[in-house]
């Protein structure tokens, strides 16, 4: 039985590399074997949406794609392997259904791989009353 203390991650940045930096906070606290969740929120529930991650920009103004490109030229994790690395290591991933609505979309935009569940801001509050936090 795992006895770390849980992590919840919020991301609400809508920035390619804040939500990036989150998943490497993500990654590496379920590789010392916490308990992670994230929870997207606000503009960053493009990061989980089909094609949403094209749409997003880093700090530069290049999009997702071109900034993973460039980290994977430079050795670094790029976000297709962030998202393996959080599946493997089971880290839970929930999306705020407000910020669904606010953006104009549904749960049938999520994408499949991996299985995001629609959550509430009082959901996860709940959950994470024991738990250390983390927002991007």
């Amino acid at each position: 039985m795992n006895k770390r203390k849980p992590l919840f991650i919020l991301i609400s940045d809508h920035s390619a590399d804040q939500i990036h930096f989150a998943m490497m906070a993500a990654s590496a606290a379920a590789a010392i074997e916490r308990p992670v969740t994230l929870f997207f929120a606000k503009g960053a529930v493009h990061t989980i949406v089909k094609d949403g991650w094209k749409k997003l920009n880093d700090r530069h103004g290049r999009t997702g794609p071109s900034m993973d490109h460039r980290l994977a030229a430079r050795g670094v994790a790029d976000m297709p392997v962030m998202m393996d690395a959080c599946m493997a290591m089971s880290v839970r991933f929930l999306v705020c259904e407000n910020s669904l609505k606010e953006e104009g979309l549904t749960s049938d935009d999520l994408i499949e791989r991996p299985v995001v569940m629609v959550s509430s801001m009082a959901t996860i509050l709940d959950e994470g009353e024991n738990c250390d936090w983390l927002k991007f």
